[in-house]
């Protein structure tokens, strides 16, 4: 009991450790990114009043990621808590089928090599879920195909030798319409009918081709269940200069914009596979691990704590952009949310702590009153021996007495 008493104790600091955190991430950072939004939603700003108000909604971000990333309790992530793998719920034989839509004209190649660095770990991070197999189309030039394939060496090894940047129009509006499963040519990928669609569009400029237009390519993805995200990659040095996330925002889930190239294999891998899981719940539900408390004596003597992931992908303001009015109100919405789910989850932390502490005191009194019911069977009762000790001693002193006055006699009689 009393070790369970310390297991309740090691909870409430863990509880404890994890709602500090989140009392930051809503205030300020959550605050603040609102503030922002809403300063955005006026009309008196220019467009480089909102870049700058951008920058610092991104340094919010990257924050709120760092918190949750960082926030540990004995090495427990508090706020990025792992995924249980096979719960209940989850979809039998889960597939995905990702085509990679490659822009691999004359300024591509350095995207595409750092794209080909984290493949593998991006192919791995899904494959946790599920069968994942991954394809390649360009979007510039004929006959660089690669059909769907989970062989990671096979796509390592095509985007590496095949997918090699020369000069070229790009054209990924009527690409993704003929590559899609209902397309002209998406019989020629291989895709499984039971599979979760994913194209991941990889380029530098906007749709070259005026033929179709971005509510074209949205009526496709909408009809063909796919899920769509750009990667704007336009390198110069060490700085990405892409520009045109306006002709992708209709369609696109998520608009990946790497601010250096070392960020592009990380935005891969985890960026865009846990943005994968998010959106589509690719392989099963989305259950956290929770951690599990024994506060008493006996066995499945338990308490529960669901975590959070607090990033900002899982809280729906990775995305959040304030470039325009219009998006700036979005921002203030989804912003909202995101608020409101903190605050949730603080108020439900603030329950457990509650819940807890009422467990502490009633392990200590059981404890207490435990101790009472042995010491009445084990230990002696000490009045009732006081009691009889003393009734032992007026007896043998008694005794002694009579014995001393009958030597006294004795000695009397024989001196007579």
């Amino acid at each position: 009991m009393e070790q369970a008493e310390r297991n309740v104790q090691d909870g409430i600091s863990l509880i404890q450790t994890a709602e500090g955190g989140l009392s930051i991430i809503e205030n300020p950072l959550l605050q603040r990114m609102r503030e922002l939004a809403v300063q955005a939603s006026n009309g008196t700003l220019t467009p480089e009043d909102r870049q700058i108000i951008q920058k610092e909604m991104d340094h919010i971000k990257e924050a709120i990621n760092d918190i949750a990333n960082d926030s540990e309790f004995n090495e427990i992530k508090l706020l990025r808590p792992p995924v249980i793998q096979g719960n209940e719920g989850s979809i039998s034989d889960p597939k995905a089928d990702i085509i990679f839509l490659i822009d691999d004209s004359g300024s591509m190649q350095g995207g595409i090599d750092e794209v080909t660095k984290g493949i593998s770990s991006f192919v791995n991070d899904l494959s946790t879920y599920g069968n994942v197999r991954v394809g390649t189309v360009s979007t510039v030039h004929p006959g660089r195909n690669l059909p769907l394939t989970d062989d990671i060496s096979i796509i390592k090894n095509h985007l590496s030798t095949v997918h090699i940047a020369t000069s070229g129009t790009s054209t990924p509006y009527q690409h993704m319409i003929d590559y899609a499963p209902s397309g002209s040519m998406g019989s020629t990928l291989g895709y499984d009918s039971n599979s979760k669609k994913i194209f991941v569009l990889l380029t530098d400029t906007y749709n070259e081709s005026g033929s179709v237009s971005e509510t074209d390519v949205k009526s496709t993805l909408d009809t063909n269940n796919i899920f769509s995200y750009v990667f704007g990659i336009h390198i110069i040095g060490s700085k990405n200069y892409f520009s045109y996330s306006e002709s992708y925002d209709e369609f696109a889930n998520k608009i990946f914009i790497p601010s250096t190239p070392d960020e592009i294999a990380s935005n891969i891998s985890p960026g865009l596979a846990e943005q994968i899981i998010t959106d589509s719940g690719f392989g099963q539900e989305k259950i956290f691990e929770p951690v599990i408390l024994h506060v008493g004596a006996n066995s499945w003597d338990t308490f529960t704590i669901h975590l959070l992931d607090a990033r900002t992908p899982n809280l729906g303001i990775d995305d959040v952009v304030v470039d325009t009015i219009s998006e700036a109100q979005d921002a203030i919405g989804k912003i909202d949310e995101a608020i409101q789910t903190v605050s949730s989850e603080r108020t439900k932390f603030g329950a457990y702590q509650n819940t807890l502490e009422h467990i502490n005191n009633n392990v200590a009194n059981y404890k207490i009153n435990l101790t009472k019911a042995e010491s009445l069977i084990r230990d002696a009762d000490l009045p009732k021996e006081f009691s009889n000790l003393t009734n032992k001693k007026i007896l043998l002193e008694s005794s002694q007495a009579m014995l001393a006055q009958a030597n006294q006699q004795s000695v009397l009689q024989f001196l007579k």
